[in-house]
């Protein structure tokens, strides 16, 4: 079933969109229009627990700015794969060395304190974690004005302009953090598609380090059709523990499948998402499985499963049980407003942290955005079926005519 078929060429946008970057006073009024969101989450707040908002990081600057950036990252992650020559996922003080003196000038000094900046823990090793934590976009041209050969790592560094431009998006990012922690609202990094993700990962986990020290403000969001998810959502895990803050995240399953797909084969690279709807499944309950233990071992950690797949709500609330984690735990539901209120409300009547996700806007932008929730969950009109011989039943029920 083609749901996107009798949509206008501007719907078929908008069903896929990131923002349009016009300049950054656009960008400021957006923040505002989510900082607004904030203040009537925080004013409709729950019994027990408060609201979410989501945001999107491509509102907020320029998209292009946040592909290049995700472009920086993956290219400082491939210079940490040629330092850790003997793949053991540390680099050692001799393997930074050879490696360091190959691509970059400096004398044995400088390759000195520049590994002893990276060992934050001064155990003779460096991980990814340390890498990525310490080497930041802001700086890195500090590094590559030292390359022996300008590859693509110093192609991805930002000039001037670009570092101007990143450091406007973080002052928006925190204001509205700033804001969300003192409101007590969780506010929730969406991801979007896969050529933007390495950056949304790298401004959520900064801004988890700033925030979620002593309560859980800041959610990232993991796509589970990802091939990578699973080991993204672990790094970051240890990256939390590791910093004392709290992790929390938004697991779903995916939205850009049909674009994710088309874009890699157009690119020849290769398919970024799962190989079946079962693999997405299976990935999706082990990403939840690996939360819900850390919860249990008493780790900071909160989750948030959006969701309209009853096999997977039933399940989180299996292992919820099974690992004594309370309904009022620090695990929360959602499902969009009007789609799937037979688990919303059930979830609710539990004492479970149960929300509806409401889209706001114009029709014409709110509709695509439903049709591709729609794509998403391709149980949802199994779920509708469901629901109308739930309301049938209860009609007969209260007429007297049904058991």
């Amino acid at each position: 079933m083609d749901l996107l078929k009798d949509l206008t060429e501007e719907e078929r946008d908008i069903s896929v969109r990131t923002y349009d970057y016009k300049n950054e006073e656009l960008c400021d009024r957006r923040m505002e229009t989510f900082a607004d969101c904030l203040r009537s989450a925080n004013a409709v707040k729950g019994y027990s627990t408060n609201g979410f908002v989501a945001i999107k990081c491509t509102a907020l600057t320029d998209p292009k700015l946040l592909e290049k950036m995700s472009t920086t990252v993956t290219e400082l992650r491939n210079l940490f794969l040629k330092f850790d020559i003997d793949g053991s996922g540390f680099i050692t003080k001799d393997e930074f060395r050879k490696q360091y003196e190959r691509h970059f000038s400096g004398s044995g000094a400088e390759v000195e304190e520049v590994f002893r900046m990276l060992d934050s823990d001064q155990d003779g090793m460096v991980d990814y974690v340390s890498w990525s934590n310490i080497i930041t976009i802001e700086d890195l041209y500090k590094l590559t004005s030292h390359c022996k050969v300008k590859g693509p790592l110093f192609n991805a560094t930002f000039t001037t302009e670009e570092r101007e431009m990143l450091l406007r998006m973080r002052t928006r990012l925190n204001t509205l953090a700033e804001l969300a922690s003192k409101m007590d609202v969780h506010m929730m990094i969406d991801a979007e598609h896969t050529y933007f993700q390495p950056a949304i990962d790298n401004i959520a986990y900064t801004l988890m380090n700033s925030y979620n020290q002593n309560k859980a403000v800041i959610f990232t969001t993991y796509q589970m059709y990802l091939t990578d998810s699973m080991g993204r959502l672990l790094t970051d895990l240890k990256r939390a523990e590791l910093g004392n803050y709290y992790f929390a995240a938004k697991l779903v399953r995916g939205a850009y499948m049909e674009l994710e797909r088309k874009r890699a084969e157009d690119m020849g690279y290769k398919d970024p998402i799962q190989p079946s709807k079962q693999a997405t499944d299976d990935n999706y309950n082990e990403g939840v499985a690996e939360v819900l233990r850390r919860i249990r071992d008493g780790k900071k950690v909160e989750l948030m499963i959006a969701s309209h797949n009853q096999s997977s709500v039933e399940n989180t609330i299996r292992m919820m049980s099974e690992h004594g984690i309370p309904n009022d735990g620090p695990v929360h539901f959602a499902q969009l407003m009007g789609m799937a209120d037979h688990l919303t409300y059930g979830l609710g009547k539990q004492k479970y942290k149960a929300y509806k996700y409401v889209p706001y806007g114009q029709v014409k932008e709110v509709m695509p955005y439903l049709t591709r929730r729609a794509i998403e969950n391709s149980g949802m009109l199994g779920g509708a079926k469901l629901e109308i011989q739930m309301f049938r039943a209860e009609i007969l029920r209260r007429l007297g005519l049904g058991k």
